[in-house]
């Protein structure tokens, strides 16, 4: 189905009286040029558990897990859409705090669209995140990443991925200690996580972030779980790259891209360097700039 992409639409919530009508402006920004292509499916993190039921035609409501947040919700919903065999060539995959923060750019552009694209170039397609300083994990940079509150993927990107779920709660404890271990040790000696990247994850998150907070024993449980959510955000866009396929703004004009990639592939080989293997970081920037998970 070349030019009639079926889109499949994961929203994931766990308070929805704090985030009103999240929902109902997803599917209107999606307006009704995919109507009759397009399957949502609700997952409740607050609601835990493995049942599933019909709200109306096209859309379904299941229970979820909120181990690893939104990403553990989200690969509730794909497991799902694959029990019932319901076929998509795209998902959208979104939560609820989509819009918390700013504004998503979800609106600003054609869905129809960006999902043929999204299927078209076999990428990622969302708003991009960059960082100038040089931020890693395992050695790989972390400096361009998709923003995940709001972003689509195709299908045969996702069977290649398996799991969205980069660190899990039993990784964690490799990186950070379960335990608050005081200001001088929060990473353990063994992360993965360079120096460069821990500041700019504390900074962050106790200075930055609109739900910053101060870090000590009472807050650490906070602490961790946000510092999972990101280096999660993080390793997908990695390992998307590592798997061959880009990460890209909504804006990235399709025919220009295909024409142009080798040459940004040339040019970020020149900037930074083989030894970061951003020949491999397709990414176009330009895009919307945000700020990370919500």
């Amino acid at each position: 189905m070349l030019f009639k992409s079926r889109l499949a639409v994961i929203y994931v919530e766990y308070s929805p009286d704090k985030y009103e009508g999240a929902f109902e402006k997803v599917k209107s920004y999606l307006g009704d040029s995919l109507r009759e292509r397009t399957v949502y499916v609700i997952v409740n993190n607050r609601d835990e558990g493995n049942g599933s039921s019909i709200i109306d035609a096209g859309t379904y409501y299941i229970q979820g897990n909120n181990l690893e947040r939104e990403f553990s919700g989200w690969q509730r919903g794909l497991q799902f859409l694959r029990e019932k065999k319901i076929p998509f060539d795209v998902v959208l995959f979104v939560n609820e705090a989509f819009e918390a923060v700013q504004p998503s750019y979800l609106g600003n552009y054609n869905a129809g669209w960006i999902a043929l694209k999204t299927h078209l170039l076999k990428s990622a397609f969302g708003a991009i995140d960059t960082l100038w300083e040089k931020t890693k994990i395992h050695g790989k940079s972390t400096r361009a990443w998709i923003n995940t509150n709001c972003f689509f993927m195709p299908a045969s990107l996702l069977e290649k991925l398996g799991s969205l779920v980069s660190i899990d709660n039993g990784e964690m404890d490799t990186y950070i200690p379960k335990e608050f271990p005081g200001p001088a040790g929060l990473f353990t000696d063994s992360s993965p996580v360079n120096s460069v990247y821990r500041e700019h994850l504390i900074s962050w998150l106790t200075e930055g972030w609109h739900g910053k907070f101060v870090l000590d024993e009472r807050t650490w449980p906070i602490f961790r779980a946000k510092t999972k959510a990101i280096l999660n955000e993080a390793l997908l866009s990695i390992r998307i790259r590592e798997l061959g396929h880009f990460i890209l703004p909504y804006s990235v004009p399709t025919f220009a891209f295909l024409k142009t990639r080798g040459l940004f592939r040339r040019i970020r080989k020149v900037i930074f360097g083989r030894s970061e293997e951003v020949c491999r970081e397709e990414t176009l920037e330009g895009g919307e700039r945000h700020k990370g998970i919500a």
